[in-house]
């Protein structure tokens, strides 16, 4: 069974995390101030390593940055979930350093990012490959909600309102997983004040 370890951001956090077991990190931003979150990730051989970033921006900035270093025989997998309102601003910036000692990796990168409003979000995922022994994939998905499957849930008898949430509430279905039931609890009565 994999440790969990939580993180709340405030304003800036910056740390360096050596992953030597299995581990999955809950990352939860929803403080509405300009944050700054730079994590710095080396995963260790024979380590699966989970990182799942929460964030909520109503009219701030919030800057992250995730570089992960592998070693070699290890899994990581870093999911960013963003809800973005109002005038706000965020910068997701993701690197995966693969050297060429890197051998029998698996790495993936998944960023999504609702909008609402004149919301801007910009993702930069990266990856530095020196090694043709991994499996690798990334995924960012910004943009508003798909309107087709409001329609569709709509049709149904839910409101624009349950519908909204419904589709949103499925990007953040993590949460229910990382033991914190007061922070889980935070996170999303923060979150329906979005829409």
């Amino acid at each position: 069974m994999p440790n969990k370890k939580i993180i709340k951001i405030v304003d800036k956090h910056d740390q360096h995390i050596a992953c030597a077991s299995n581990t999955k990190f809950y990352i939860f931003d929803y403080e509405q101030a300009n944050t700054i979150c730079n994590l710095y990730l080396k995963c260790e051989p024979n380590v699966h390593c989970q990182v799942y970033y929460f964030c909520l921006n109503k009219n701030t900035n919030k800057n992250i940055k995730i570089i992960l270093e592998h070693t070699k025989n290890n899994e990581c997998e870093i999911s960013i979930n963003a809800l973005c309102a109002k005038q706000s601003f965020t910068n997701i910036d993701i690197a995966f350093n693969i050297n060429h000692n890197a051998i029998n990796v698996a790495t993936k990168q998944l960023v999504n990012c609702v909008l609402f409003d004149q919301a801007k979000c910009n993702v930069v995922p990266s990856m530095y490959v020196d090694t043709n022994q991994i499996n690798a994939m990334h995924s960012v998905n910004v943009g508003y909600l798909n309107q087709d499957e409001l329609f569709y849930l709509m049709s149904r008898k839910l409101t624009r309102q349950q519908a909204t949430q419904l589709l949103i509430k499925s990007n953040f279905s993590a949460i229910d997983d990382c033991g914190d039931v007061v922070l889980s609890r935070n996170f999303l009565q923060a979150m329906q004040k979005f829409y």
